[in-house]
């Protein structure tokens, strides 16, 4: 076991997290099934994306470097103002169901920075199998712990729960641009 794709794959894995939160924050109705749902579509984005990032490296590199972070940005900010547009919409006890595309959506949006990481796997001399692995089980585990923490904290928060889930996504994509303008 490396233990520098364990670190990368636990560090990829934060986004996750942060999202599964905020959605389920969101959803109000979080059960395990869409739970796990959730939890293997992040989980296979991640470890897709870098393999993907991983086969293009050479040819992605200039360009995925320069956008990744703007791209997370806007796919997370434009989820996150559907899910605060929407939390008005709603009347209580209704919930919002999760659409195939929007699980999409944020699939890819939380897995651009495995992309990225990817691209730089052969210049590390690790394994992109092991670490590829690593990231979609560590994106699993801490998607499930955010979305079981998100529910909790949408029970808790009644109706203000859809636009602090939206704001959250919102908060996590500037986060992420931030993380990449200024560092």
């Amino acid at each position: 076991m490396s233990l520098l794709s364990l670190l990368i794959a636990l560090g990829l894995a934060m986004d996750c997290f942060s999202a599964a939160v905020g959605l389920s924050v969101f959803c109000r109705k979080s059960d395990y099934s869409s739970g796990f749902r959730v939890a293997s579509s992040f989980g296979f984005f991640q470890s897709a994306m870098l393999v993907v990032g991983w086969v293009g490296g050479g040819v992605l590199a200039d360009f995925v470097s320069e956008v990744d972070h703007w791209v997370a940005f806007i796919m997370l900010s434009v989820a996150g103002l559907h899910m605060i547009f929407e939390s008005g919409r709603f009347m209580d006890g209704q919930v919002f169901v999760l659409s195939f595309s929007m699980l999409l959506w944020l699939s890819v949006a939380t897995s651009i920075d495995a992309l990225a990481v990817g691209i730089g796997v052969p210049f590390m001399g690790i394994d992109v199998l092991q670490v590829s692995v690593y990231a979609g089980v560590s994106a699993f585990v801490f998607t499930l712990a955010g979305h079981w923490l998100g529910a909790r904290i949408g029970r808790l928060a009644g109706r203000w729960a859809e636009a602090m889930g939206g704001a959250m996504l919102i908060l996590l994509g500037i986060k992420i641009l931030l993380d990449h303008l200024y560092v």
